[in-house]
Protein backbone atom coordinates (compact mmCIF):
# COMPACT_ATOMS: atom_id res chain seq x y z
CA UNK A 1 0.00 0.00 0.00
CA UNK A 2 1.39 3.39 -0.93
CA UNK A 3 0.77 6.90 0.23
CA UNK A 4 -2.21 8.59 -1.42
CA UNK A 5 -1.99 12.35 -1.80
CA UNK A 6 -3.85 14.71 -4.11
CA UNK A 7 -2.08 17.13 -6.46
CA UNK A 8 -3.43 20.05 -4.40
CA UNK A 9 -1.90 18.55 -1.24
CA UNK A 10 1.34 17.83 -3.15
CA UNK A 11 1.69 21.48 -4.14
CA UNK A 12 0.65 22.57 -0.64
CA UNK A 13 3.43 20.40 0.82
CA UNK A 14 5.99 22.54 -0.99
CA UNK A 15 4.81 25.63 0.97
CA UNK A 16 5.02 23.99 4.41
CA UNK A 17 8.76 24.01 5.03
CA UNK A 18 11.50 26.63 5.34
CA UNK A 19 15.03 25.98 4.00
CA UNK A 20 17.70 26.61 6.63
CA UNK A 21 21.42 27.46 6.19
CA UNK A 22 22.26 23.96 7.52
CA UNK A 23 20.59 22.43 4.45
CA UNK A 24 17.63 21.13 6.47
CA UNK A 25 14.10 21.95 5.35
CA UNK A 26 12.28 22.80 8.59
CA UNK A 27 8.68 21.59 8.70
CA UNK A 28 6.54 24.62 9.61
CA UNK A 29 3.19 22.97 10.34
CA UNK A 30 1.88 20.36 12.78
CA UNK A 31 4.38 18.16 14.65
CA UNK A 32 4.07 14.98 16.67
CA UNK A 33 5.11 14.83 20.34
CA UNK A 34 8.45 13.45 19.16
CA UNK A 35 9.03 16.53 17.00
CA UNK A 36 8.40 14.88 13.63
CA UNK A 37 6.45 16.87 11.06
CA UNK A 38 2.92 15.60 10.55
CA UNK A 39 0.81 16.02 7.41
CA UNK A 40 -2.42 14.83 5.86
CA UNK A 41 -1.99 11.90 3.49
CA UNK A 42 -3.63 8.49 3.32
CA UNK A 43 -1.16 5.84 4.47
CA UNK A 44 -2.01 2.42 5.92
CA UNK A 45 -5.61 3.57 6.43
CA UNK A 46 -4.62 6.58 8.54
CA UNK A 47 -5.40 10.13 7.47
CA UNK A 48 -2.13 11.56 8.82
CA UNK A 49 1.46 10.43 8.50
CA UNK A 50 4.90 11.88 9.09
CA UNK A 51 6.01 14.67 6.78
CA UNK A 52 9.44 13.14 6.17
CA UNK A 53 7.86 9.91 4.90
CA UNK A 54 5.68 11.90 2.50
CA UNK A 55 8.72 13.98 1.43
CA UNK A 56 10.66 10.81 0.61
CA UNK A 57 7.69 9.45 -1.34
CA UNK A 58 7.19 12.70 -3.28
CA UNK A 59 10.84 13.34 -4.17
CA UNK A 60 12.56 9.94 -4.20
CA UNK A 61 9.87 7.33 -4.75
CA UNK A 62 8.05 4.40 -3.25
CA UNK A 63 8.45 3.60 0.46
CA UNK A 64 7.84 -0.10 1.20
CA UNK A 65 5.68 -0.75 4.28
CA UNK A 66 8.47 -2.73 5.96
CA UNK A 67 11.00 0.11 5.64
CA UNK A 68 11.45 3.32 7.61
CA UNK A 69 12.69 6.73 6.48
CA UNK A 70 15.78 7.76 8.45
CA UNK A 71 17.07 11.33 8.89
CA UNK A 72 20.81 11.38 8.17
CA UNK A 73 20.86 14.89 9.69
CA UNK A 74 19.20 13.59 12.91
CA UNK A 75 16.68 16.47 12.85
CA UNK A 76 13.15 15.03 13.21
CA UNK A 77 11.50 18.12 11.69
CA UNK A 78 13.64 18.02 8.50
CA UNK A 79 11.91 17.07 5.23
CA UNK A 80 14.86 17.61 2.85
CA UNK A 81 14.94 14.48 0.63
CA UNK A 82 18.74 14.75 0.50
CA UNK A 83 18.76 14.06 4.27
CA UNK A 84 16.44 11.03 4.06
CA UNK A 85 17.25 7.37 3.39
CA UNK A 86 15.38 4.08 3.56
CA UNK A 87 16.49 1.68 6.28
CA UNK A 88 15.08 -1.35 8.05
CA UNK A 89 13.39 -0.76 11.44
CA UNK A 90 16.33 -2.45 13.16
CA UNK A 91 18.87 -0.19 11.43
CA UNK A 92 16.77 2.86 12.29
CA UNK A 93 16.74 1.94 16.00
CA UNK A 94 20.50 1.40 15.89
CA UNK A 95 21.19 4.74 14.19
CA UNK A 96 18.88 6.68 16.53
CA UNK A 97 21.42 6.04 19.28
CA UNK A 98 24.11 7.95 17.34
CA UNK A 99 25.83 4.91 15.88
CA UNK A 100 26.89 5.13 12.27
CA UNK A 101 25.65 2.63 9.75
CA UNK A 102 28.47 0.47 8.52
CA UNK A 103 28.62 -1.15 5.10
CA UNK A 104 30.87 -3.94 6.37
CA UNK A 105 30.47 -6.64 9.01
CA UNK A 106 32.67 -6.68 12.15
CA UNK A 107 35.18 -8.91 10.29
CA UNK A 108 35.42 -6.39 7.41
CA UNK A 109 33.38 -8.24 4.76
CA UNK A 110 30.71 -6.27 2.88
CA UNK A 111 27.07 -6.82 3.84
CA UNK A 112 25.67 -8.40 0.69
CA UNK A 113 22.14 -9.58 1.49
CA UNK A 114 19.17 -8.93 3.77
CA UNK A 115 17.71 -11.82 5.81
CA UNK A 116 14.02 -12.56 6.45
CA UNK A 117 14.00 -10.26 9.53
CA UNK A 118 15.30 -7.31 7.50
CA UNK A 119 18.84 -7.47 8.89
CA UNK A 120 21.83 -6.93 6.62
CA UNK A 121 24.14 -9.95 6.56
CA UNK A 122 27.54 -10.97 5.27
CA UNK A 123 27.50 -14.16 3.17
CA UNK A 124 31.16 -14.99 4.01
CA UNK A 125 30.50 -14.99 7.76
CA UNK A 126 27.19 -16.77 7.33
CA UNK A 127 28.84 -19.62 5.38
CA UNK A 128 31.56 -19.88 8.06
CA UNK A 129 28.92 -20.04 10.82
CA UNK A 130 27.00 -22.72 8.93
CA UNK A 131 30.19 -24.76 8.51
CA UNK A 132 30.97 -24.49 12.26
CA UNK A 133 27.42 -25.57 13.09
CA UNK A 134 27.60 -28.55 10.70
CA UNK A 135 30.97 -29.63 12.15
CA UNK A 136 29.63 -29.35 15.72
CA UNK A 137 26.52 -31.32 14.85
CA UNK A 138 28.55 -34.06 13.12
CA UNK A 139 30.85 -34.50 16.13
Amino acid sequence: MSIQISMREHLGFLRKFKPLPSGCWEWQKSRTQGGYGQTTARFLGRSATTAHRVAYWLFKGYVPNDMEVHHTCHNPWCVNPEHLELVTPRENRYMKHGKKRSDVCPQGHPYDFVDSQGCRRCSVCRKAAQARYAAKKAA
